[in-house]
Formats: structure tokens, sequence, C-alpha cells
């Protein structure tokens, strides 16, 4: 994958093929598709990243964050008063109805 030089520079590196690993190439003028490849500087933490991964966490995200949304089950021992009311009391549950 290219790494863009600048970026390497606006981190401290310096754009050689020995501070990369094996995967990862200096992107040039004539590397087709740079703009896949890490172009954005992270200097806190002293790496480059990519558009992808970008949309990688941000999709690890937003499964996470459905993942701990909570839902009331419809268990027998609830009337449909009790669930209904449960459900009514606390808008931040999502209720099971059917």
């Amino acid at each position: 994958m290219p790494v863009a030089a600048a970026a390497l520079r606006d981190i401290g590196a310096a754009p050689t093929s020995t501070t990369l690993d094996p995967h990862h190439s200096v992107g040039t003028a004539t590397t087709r598709l740079a703009i896949l490849g890490d172009i954005l500087p992270v200097p806190w933490l002293n790496v480059v990243i990519s558009v992808g991964d970008i949309v990688l966490m941000s999709g690890i995200a937003l499964l996470v964050a459905a993942l701990m949304h909570r839902a009331i089950p419809d268990h027998p021992q609830l009337t449909a008063a009790e669930r209904d009311g449960l459900c009514n009391r606390n808008a931040a549950v999502r209720c099971v109805r059917r």
C-alpha cells in the first residue's frame, strides 16, 4: 500500500523504504490510486492512516453501539400492561412488541 511522503514527514518519519514494513511503500508521482493509500497523518499516534481505515473504524463503532442497545424481552411473567409501562417510562430502552 502506498504511503504519502508528505504524511510521513508530518509525523516526523523520514520517507525512506527502511521506515516502512514490507506491505507499505512510499508513494511517488507515478503511483496509481494513491488517494486510496495511507495519506492522513495522525501525529499524536505517530501513524499515517487511509480513508478506508476511517470507514472501517466508523463501521466498527456503529456495530458496537448497535450491539449495546438494550431491549426488554417479551417475558411471560410480564403482562402487556406492565411491559407497556416499562417501555413508556424508559425512552432509552427499545421495547420488543409483537
